[in-house]
C-alpha cells in the first residue's frame, strides 16, 4: 500500500504560548511543516526554528485567506492539514495511522472536517464542540474570505474525519475580547461589500453575542437565517444557538423556547435546542418536559455528528430532590452481561440516585467485570432459592428509601413517573402491571414491585383492584426456547408475596407462557380448566388455529360472537373473525364478516382492546381486504382511503393497499393513464405527510416522473454524515468466482467506518487466497469454519465476531451499491425508534446485467414477507431478537427479519442500493427448482408452523 505524503500548515502571530504544543502534536504524522508568520514580535519564530522548520514571513493585510493560500503554495504533500497556532492535533485510531487512513480511502478527494474541542485554558473545562474543515488534497482547494475564511473548490464534498480531534484554547476568556474586536472590524468591512452574505451575518451574530450585545446578535441571526440556504445545516445550527441563547440571556424565556422548538423541527439531531429547552423547563418546574428534553439531549450528545455542541454539560433533571430520596433497583434473573448493558441503558433514564443490586445463583466472569464497571452489587444465593428469599436478600442489601424489583428483560414504561412516585409519594407500596407483549398480542399480570425499604414481604397484603400502579414492559418472544418460558418473570412463582394472586390468574399466566413457546396442546389443556377467564377464549381460538383445528376454532369464535352476554373485547373477536374469513372461500360469509366488523368497531370505545394493540384504522383495512377478495374494489378503495386519512396520512400499509385498489379499478376500466391524476386527487398534496405518501406511492406504482414532484428534499446538511460502525457479515461457500467483486463492492462504500467479516463455511475451494488479495485493508476479518455447517450457522459465526453498532449481511455473489451503508445507516441515525432500515434493489444476471428493479413495500409482520437483501439493523435490536435459527436453513432470513421486527419498526429507503444476482448455481435457484428443501412451498409451510399465530394476526 503506497502512503500519501502530508504537509501541515500553520499561521502564527505572537503565538509563543502555544506554538510548541501545536508543533509537537502534529510532527509525528506529517512529512513537511509550513509555518507562515505575519510579523511576530515575541519568541514564536525562534521556537519554530528550533524544530528545524523554516518560517515564511507574510505582511499582514487584514485577510486570513491570503495568508493561508501562501501556506498552500509552499506545501509539497499530497494532502494538506491546516492547524491554528493555539490548537493541538490528536489521532486516536487504534489500528491505522493518519496516512494509512488516507490511503485506504484514496477515492475520496473532498474535504475532511475535524471535530474541535474548545477548551477554557484556565480550568481545562470543555466549552463547546465544533468542527473545522482542515484536511484536503493539495491542488484542489483554496481559501476565500478575509475573516472566517472558507475552502472553495469545484464539487466540494465534506466528510467528518473519524478517530481524531483538535483541542483549541483560542477562545478562552482571557483572549476572547481582543479577538472579538479584531473580528468585528474585519467582518463589518466584508459586509459592506456583500450585504446579503448569510455567513457574514452569522459570524457577526457570534461576535455581538461574545460582546454581550444580545439584541444586535438577534438582529444578525434573523438576517442570517433568511439568507442562508437550508442545506447549510451546520451554519444554520450555529445561528439558532446564538438566537435562542440571546433571548434566554435577555430573560425572554418564551421567545427562547419558541426558537429552540423551531431549531428542533428543522434540525432534529442538533443537541443545543434540547439542552436549552431543558434549562427553561427546569426553571419553570415543568419536570416531564425537562426530563424529555434531557433524555433527548443525552442520547444525541454522545453521537459523533457534523453539528456543533455549544452546551456540553447539564444539571440533573431532579437535582435538589433526587439527592434526598433514592432508589434501590433489585435485578432478579439476568442471564448474561449483554442483558446487563441493556438494563443499564434503561436504568440510566430514571432521573434518580440509584443503587443497583443483582441477585442470582452464579455470575460469569464477564458479568462480574461488567457489574464492577457499572458499580452494581452482586449477591449470590443458593441454587433453587425461592423468589421470596431472593427478594429478601435484595431488601436486606438495599440502602435507599424505595426498592424496585425488576426482571432482567423488564423496563419501566415511564421513568419520569417512577421518579415522581419515589420523590413525592406517601404510599407504602406500588403494584406493577407487567405487560408481556409482542407487536400485536399482549397479556398482563399485576405484582407488588415498588416497596418501601423494610417492608415485610412474607406478610404483605394481597393485591386489590384499587392498588396504586406503575407499568413495566417485557417482551416475551425469543428465537431460542430456553429452559424457562422466554421473557416471563421469574417472580411469577406462586410463593411468598405472589401467593396472593388468584388461582385463575396464575393458570392464565401458565397458558400464556405455553402459548408463547408454541406449545399449543399444553396451552389448550390449561385454558380448558379456566375457560371462563376473560382471556381464555381468545387464546383457545388462536391455539386451535395453530394446531390446524380451524373448524373447532371457528365454532368457538362464532359462539363467543353470538353469546349475548359476551361483551369483553367484542370488536377484537370481530377483527379475529374477519381475518379468519380471508381464508374462507364463501362470498356470503365474507360479507357477513364485513358487516360484523364495521358494526363492532362503530360501537367500540376506540380500537384499543384487551388482547390486541389495534390502530384505529385496522378494522378498515381488514374490511377492505375482504371487499378486495370479493372483487368490489370501489368499496375497498374507499375503506383504504378512510384508513389512510384516519391515520393522519402516516399508515403506509393502508396507503399501499389504497394504491393497489386504485390500480385494480383503473385496469378493470382500461383507464390506467388516469391513475396518477386520481391518486393526487384523493390525497391532499398540501399536507406534508400526504405529500410523503404520494412520493412513495408513485414510486411503488412506477410513475417516477410524478414521484419527483413530491420528492422529500431533506433539509439535512451536506455536513451531516452517517455515524456509527457497521459490521458487514459475508458468509461464503464455494463461490470464489463472484467473491472478488462482492468484496470490492463493500470496500468501495462511501461510509468507511465498517468491518467486513468474511466467514468461510468449510469451502472446498481456496477462499483464503482470494481474501488475501485484499491484505492491505485492515477492515477485513477472515474466519474459517472447519466443516460446512450451512448458511445460518455461518451467519451466527459472523455475529459472534461483530463489534459494530449496526449490522448487515452480504452474499458472495451479490454487489452492494456504493452508498448502501451510508443511506441505511443515515436513516437509522435520523430515527432512533427504528430497529432496521432496508432499501429497494435490482436483480442482475450472471454477467451483471440488469434484469428487474424491485420496489419494496413496507415490511409487514406476516412471516412470509421479506424486506430484501439491502438491510441494516441495530446491534442492540439484533441481540434481543437472537441469532439465525439453524433449523430454518433456506428461509432463515425471513425468520430472522420477522423476529427483528418484533424489536422495533423498520424504515424503508425507496432507492435501489443493492444488486441481487440471479444465476443457476445460487441457493435461491435450487429452491426455485425444488432441488433443495422441497421448494418454497415447503419452506413457507415450515415458517407458518413456527409463526402461524403471527401470520394470522
Amino acid at each position: 500500500m503506497t502512503l500519501p505524503s502530508l504537509t501541515a500548515c500553520i499561521l502564527t502571530y505572537n503565538s509563543e504560548s502555544g506554538i510548541r504544543e501545536t508543533l509537537e502534536s502534529v510532527l509525528p504524522y506529517v512529512d513537511q511543516l509550513v509555518v507562515v508568520d505575519s510579523g511576530s514580535t515575541d519568541q514564536t519564530v525562534p521556537i519554530v526554528r528550533a524544530f528545524g522548520v523554516q518560517v515564511t514571513p507574510f505582511e499582514w493585510a487584514d485577510d486570513f485567506s491570503k495568508a493561508r493560500n501562501v501556506a498552500i503554495e509552499k506545501a509539497t504533500g499530497d494532502w494538506i492539514l491546516f492547524l491554528d497556532s493555539d490548537e493541538t492535533f490528536h489521532w486516536t485510531h487504534p489500528d491505522l495511522s493518519l496516512k494509512e487512513f488516507l490511503a485506504v480511502n484514496d477515492s475520496f478527494t473532498g474535504v475532511y472536517a475535524l471535530p474541535c474541542r474548545n477548551i477554557e485554558q484556565a480550568t481545562g473545562e470543555l466549552q463547546t464542540w465544533s468542527h473545522a474543515e482542515r484536511l484536503f488534497p493539495r491542488g484542489r482547494y483554496t481559501y476565500q474570505g478575509a475573516i472566517h475564511e472558507a475552502l472553495q473548490g469545484s464539487g466540494k464534498v465534506i466528510r467528518l474525519l473519524p478517530d481524531c480531534f483538535l483541542e483549541h484554547v483560542g477562545y478562552s476568556a482571557d483572549r476572547i475580547e481582543a479577538k472579538s474586536q479584531r473580528n468585528l472590524k474585519l467582518l463589518q468591512q466584508e459586509l459592506a461589500q456583500d450585504k446579503d452574505n448569510g455567513r457574514l451575518h452569522r459570524y457577526l451574530a457570534n461576535e455581538f453575542f461574545n460582546a454581550g450585545q444580545y439584541r444586535d446578535s438577534i438582529r444578525h441571526c434573523q438576517r442570517a437565517l433568511a439568507l442562508l440556504p437550508k442545506h447549510e445545516t451546520y451554519t444554520r445550527a450555529q445561528t439558532y444557538f446564538y438566537w435562542m441563547t440571546s433571548w434566554l440571556l435577555l430573560g425572554e424565556t418564551d421567545r427562547s423556547m419558541h426558537i429552540a422548538k423551531r431549531a428542533m423541527e428543522e434540525i432534529p439531531s442538533y443537541t443545543d435546542p434540547y439542552a436549552l429547552a431543558f434549562e427553561v423547563a427546569s426553571r419553570q418546574q415543568e419536570w416531564q418536559t425537562a426530563r424529555d428534553m434531557f433524555a433527548r439531549w443525552n442520547e444525541l450528545k454522545s453521537e459523533q455528528r457534523l453539528l456543533p455542541q455549544h452546551l456540553t454539560s447539564l444539571n440533573h433533571p431532579l437535582e435538589g430532590r433526587s439527592d434526598q430520596m433514592g432508589l434501590t433497583v433489585a435485578l432478579l434473573g439476568l442471564d448474561h452481561d449483554n442483558d446487563l448493558a441493556e438494563v443499564k441503558r434503561q436504568l440510566d433514564a430514571i432521573p434518580l440516585h440509584k443503587q443497583v443490586v443483582i441477585v442470582g445463583e452464579s455470575f460469569s466472569e464477564e458479568m462480574r467485570k461488567a457489574a464492577a464497571g457499572y458499580r452494581y452489587e452482586l449477591h449470590e444465593v443458593a441454587t433453587n432459592r425461592s423468589i421470596l428469599e431472593r427478594q429478601l436478600t435484595a431488601m436486606r442489601a438495599a440502602r435507599e428509601e424505595w426498592v424496585l424489583f425488576l426482571e432482567g428483560r423488564e423496563r419501566v414504561a415511564d421513568a419520569g413517573d417512577l421518579a415522581e412516585l419515589v420523590v413525592s409519594s406517601a404510599e407504602a407500596a406500588y403494584a406493577a402491571e407487567v405487560r408481556y407483549q409482542t407487536d400485536r398480542l399482549r397479556v398482563s399480570v399485576v405484582e407488588w414491585r415498588l416497596l418501601k425499604k423494610g417492608t415485610d414481604l412474607s406478610r404483605f397484603r394481597p393485591l386489590d383492584a384499587a392498588a396504586p400502579r406503575l407499568v413495566l414492559h417485557q417482551e416475551f418472544l425469543q428465537v431460542e426456547v430456553p429452559a424457562r418460558a422466554p421473557g416471563t418473570s421469574r417472580m411469577s412463582v406462586a410463593d411468598g408475596a405472589q401467593a396472593s394472586l388468584p388461582a385463575a390468574e396464575k393458570r392464565m399466566r401458565d397458558a400464556w407462557q405455553a402459548f408463547s413457546l408454541q406449545e399449543y396442546e399444553k396451552a389448550l389443556s390449561i385454558l380448558a380448566d379456566i375457560q371462563h377467564h376473560r382471556h381464555a377464549p381468545f387464546f383457545m381460538i388462536l391455539a386451535g388455529i395453530n394446531l390446524g383445528r380451524t373448524h373447532e376454532a371457528l365454532q368457538l369464535l362464532q359462539n363467543v360472537i353470538n353469546d349475548e352476554e359476551e361483551n369483553t373485547a367484542s370488536h377484537e373477536y370481530a377483527y379475529l373473525y374477519a381475518r379468519l374469513m380471508t381464508a374462507i372461500d364463501d362470498p356470503e360469509v365474507k360479507q357477513e364478516a364485513i358487516e360484523l366488523l364495521i358494526d363492532a368497531f362503530s360501537s367500540a370505545d376506540g380500537a384499543q382492546g384487551v388482547f390486541l394493540d389495534l390502530a384505529p384504522e385496522d378494522h378498515l383495512l381488514a374490511a377492505g381486504d375482504l371487499y378486495g377478495q370479493l372483487g368490489r374494489w370501489e368499496q375497498a378503495k374507499d375503506l383504504f382511503a378512510d384508513a389512510v386519512a384516519s391515520s393522519g396520512y402516516e399508515n403506509e400499509r393502508a396507503a399501499y393497499r389504497y394504491a393497489d385498489a386504485l390500480r385494480q379499478l383503473t385496469e378493470a376500466e382500461s383507464r390506467q393513464s388516469d391513475l396518477p391524476r386520481l391518486l393526487m386527487a384523493d390525497l391532499p398534496s398540501q399536507d406534508p405527510k400526504a405529500k410523503r405518501l404520494l412520493y412513495l406511492l408513485y414510486r411503488y406504482l412506477g410513475f417516477d416522473e410524478w414521484a419527483i414532484l413530491f420528492y422529500p428534499f431533506h433539509e439535512s446538511s451536506r455536513y451531516e454524515r452517517p455515524q456509527g460502525d457497521v459490521s458487514v457479515i459475508l458468509p461464503v461457500y464455494n463461490q470464489s468466482d463472484y467473491l472478488r467483486a462482492s468484496i470490492k463492492s463493500v470496500l468501495r462504500q462511501s461510509h468507511t467506518r465498517f468491518e467486513l467479516i468474511i466467514v468461510d463455511d468449510g469451502s472446498t475451494e481456496d477462499i483464503s487466497s482470494v481474501v488475501e488479495e485484499f491484505w492491505y485493508d485492515r477492515r477485513i476479518v477472515f474466519h474459517r469454519l472447519e466443516r460446512n455447517q450451512g448458511l445460518p450457522a455461518a451467519l451466527n459465526a459472523g455475529l459472534a465476531l461483530a463489534t459494530g453498532t449496526f449490522l448487515t449481511w452480504h452474499s458472495a455473489d451479490n454487489l452492494m451499491g456504493e452508498r448502501m451503508l451510508e443511506r441505511l445507516v443515515s436513516a437509522l441515525v435520523a430515527d432512533e425508534s427504528k430497529a432496521a432500515a432496508y432499501a429497494d434493489y435490482i436483480q442482475i444476471d450472471q454477467e451483471g446485467l440488469l434484469i428487474e428493479k424491485i420496489r419494496n413495500r413496507p415490511y409487514e409482520m406476516n412471516g412470509l414477507a421479506n424486506p430484501g437483501p439491502a438491510l441494516v439493523w441495530r446491534a442492540t435490536a439484533g441481540r434481543r431478537a437472537g441469532g439465525f435459527d439453524t433449523s430454518m436453513f433456506g428461509i432463515e432470513d425471513r425468520d430472522f427479519v420477522f423476529r427483528l421486527r418484533t424489536k422495533g419498526p423498520f424504515v424503508h429507503v425507496p432507492e435501489p442500493l443493492y444488486s441481487y444476482r440471479i444465476h443457476k448455481e445460487s441457493l435461491s435457484a435450487e429452491i426455485d427448482d425444488q432441488e433443495r428443501f422441497g421448494g418454497w412451498d415447503a419452506l413457507h409451510a415450515r415458517l407458518k408452523r413456527k409463526w402461524f399465530y403471527w401470520h394470522f394476526i
